[in-house]
């Protein structure tokens, strides 16, 4: 989200949409994935119900 409009509601009604388009397609579970260092996109989601289930570990294989 724009940090103009962070605050706004915009991205829980963006959450309850997805959530709703993919039930009516027969999904039964909702999997996100954003960035650890994307804090405020974390208390979005668990405020909207999602539960934190892991860790991902990444390693970049560019050459440094």
């Amino acid at each position: 989200m724009s940090q103009a409009v962070r605050g706004q509601g915009l991205g829980r009604q963006l959450i309850e949409h997805g959530e709703s388009w993919l039930h009516g397609r027969g999904a039964v579970n909702v999997v996100v994935n954003p960035s650890n260092y994307r804090q405020a996109a974390h208390r979005l989601y668990e405020t909207a119900g999602f539960s934190g289930t892991g860790v991902r570990f990444t390693k970049s294989l560019a050459a440094t």
